[in-house]
């Protein structure tokens, strides 16, 4: 059986109507969306301000509204478009982000309906123990899971569709999740203000901001072949990401600074680690960094592309552009070899160096619970590290070491480095911490953030 794979980039919507019909047709289309967006937005608002209708009840119904709203937008207008205006080309990235929709919304109905049917039968069956079955934290929680839970379950539908895997969207959305959660933990609850939960939420912020900078690119590079990049562009992504990647090894090597602090001195910890410093550390970093590593921004502008403008990597990387550039002066891979050993290992030296008095401190403590804590921070932080560390100290060694890595493999060591790190420091360092646990627990369930005791 011959298999013959053919790539589009668009699709014709042939919606058949009946000869004579198309004015009406388009008329009652209209007429179905106006008056659905007209009653699903008064029901939204009449809830919204209404606090007598806050109840489980009313809060499916008012979620039911807002899903109609985007079933109606999703469907309605295009198919206004075909049979008013015969505009039946659709593109091929609109049709998969059409279907995927429709899909997860449908199954979002399902479940909601499902839901308030189970609603009706406790109030009906149990109307006492109604208030304490049904609660209004509960719904809130299991709507705010269902748009999470449908993604999940239909995920195959986009990797069956484009025969291609969808981790890396998946792994952002992790991302965006986790550290966005983190940030929203820590500014909401007063006594995770401390030095160690404001260097964590700085590293979720700089994690951020460099899967920002990739993963979006990275998709559609992969997925979709947009592999043209604006050169302004492309040196933007450069000096973003060395400019995060510096961050963060400060921002690790200030974590272990101030756990070597609270082990060696904890007596002395909160006059030498103070909030003031920390935040003080924390704002200069950046401009710190920029004008650091502001050499790389002029270098790679005397770069001259004569030969090639195509870079065999999936970000733009410096060492790449200069290998691909016209330019010969080994100044422009000297300054690599030099800003990589003076402010790569440097951090890298003071974390290790910190890790290993802590771990010999730590194993001469004869209280077992406070031993325990110690080594499991210590732990959680140390993967952290050889996380971010391993991957690029791999690029540079192999090579110099006269292992032959090809491009392809170079991608796979820069999709690793670049785009899990930042998914799993969440779950490494934070959601591991009871504090954290905790402030997330009352986040979704609605309680005040309070009276909870922060680590230092």
């Amino acid at each position: 059986m011959l298999n013959i794979t053919v790539a589009v980039s668009e699709f014709l919507l042939d919606c058949a109507i009946i000869p004579g019909q198309r004015s009406l047709t388009v008329a009652a289309l209209v007429l179905v969306y106006v008056v659905s967006i007209i009653g699903n937005v008064l029901v939204i608002i009449a809830i919204k301000i209404n606090h007598q209708l806050h109840s489980p009840m009313y809060i499916f119904i008012g979620t039911l509204a807002i899903i109609d709203l985007a079933n109606s937008t999703i469907i309605i207008p295009k198919m206004l478009a075909i049979i008013q205006f015969d505009y039946t080309i659709i593109s091929y990235e609109a049709c998969l982000a059409q279907m995927f929709g429709i899909i997860n919304l449908e199954q979002i109905v399902a479940l909601l309906l499902a839901l308030m049917a189970v609603d009706r039968y406790v109030a009906v069956v149990y109307p006492l123990r109604y208030p304490s079955i049904i609660t209004k934290n509960l719904v809130v929680v299991v709507i705010s899971v269902l748009p999470v839970f449908s993604i999940v379950l239909h995920i195959s539908y986009l990797v069956y569709t484009t025969e291609l895997s969808f981790c890396l969207v998946i792994v952002y959305l992790a991302t965006v999740f986790g550290n966005m959660l983190v940030i929203v933990v820590i500014k909401l609850n007063h006594q995770l203000h401390s030095p160690m939960y404001i260097f964590i939420g700085t590293l979720a912020v700089i994690d951020l901001c460099s899967s920002t900078f990739i993963v979006p690119k990275m998709v559609a590079i992969i997925q979709f072949d947009d592999s043209i990049i604006l050169y302004g562009a492309c040196i933007a992504q450069m000096y973003g990401m060395l400019n995060m990647e510096l961050m963060v090894t400060f921002v690790l090597a200030f974590m272990a600074f101030d756990r070597f602090v609270a082990v060696i001195f904890p007596l002395r910890y909160p006059s030498i680690v103070t909030k003031k410093r920390v935040l003080i550390s924390v704002l200069i970093l950046p401009v710190f960094s920029f004008f650091i590593l502001f050499t790389y921004l002029i270098y790679v502008t005397e770069l001259s592309f004569c030969r090639t403008n195509v870079l065999p990597y999936c970000l733009c990387d410096y060492a790449k552009m200069v290998i691909v550039a016209c330019n010969e002066d080994p100044k422009y891979f000297s300054l690599l070899s030099n800003m990589f050993l003076a402010l790569g290992l440097f951090p890298l030296a003071v974390v290790l160096f910190s890790y290993v008095i802590i771990f010999h401190v730590a194993l001469k403590i004869k209280s077992g619970n406070r031993n325990n804590k110690v080594i499991s921070t210590c732990v959680s932080h140390l993967l952290v590290v050889l996380l971010f560390y391993i991957p690029p100290l791999a690029s540079y060694v192999l090579p110099q070491s006269g292992v032959q890595v090809t491009s392809e493999n170079y991608n796979l060591i820069s999709i690793l480095g670049n785009v899990f790190p930042p998914m799993l420091n969440p779950m490494i360092y934070s959601f591991k911490n009871k504090d954290i646990q905790g402030s997330v627990y009352r986040l979704f369930t609605r309680k005040r953030l309070a009276d909870e005791p922060g680590e230092h």
